[in-house]
């Protein structure tokens, strides 16, 4: 799988699991511009650490689903 994080990413670094999937540890420049890229990817990326990280994409989520209730 191919990850196009440059823009965002300071440090990086990416295990791949033998299921297909892979957890990325990176450093990021702030919580709400990582997080602005994880909503846009959709279901390919879970946050599973931090919870801050997680509720800024949830709200992120809920605005844009507000868009077309």
């Amino acid at each position: 799988m191919e990850y196009n994080l440059r823009n965002l990413m300071d440090t990086e670094s990416i295990v791949e699991n033998e299921d297909g999937s892979a957890v990325i540890t990176v450093t990021v420049n702030s919580l709400t511009e990582i997080a602005s890229w994880i909503a846009s990817r959709g279901k390919e990326v879970k946050v599973l650490e931090p919870n801050e990280l997680k509720d800024r994409v949830v709200e992120i989520g809920k605005g844009i689903l507000s868009n077309y209730s």
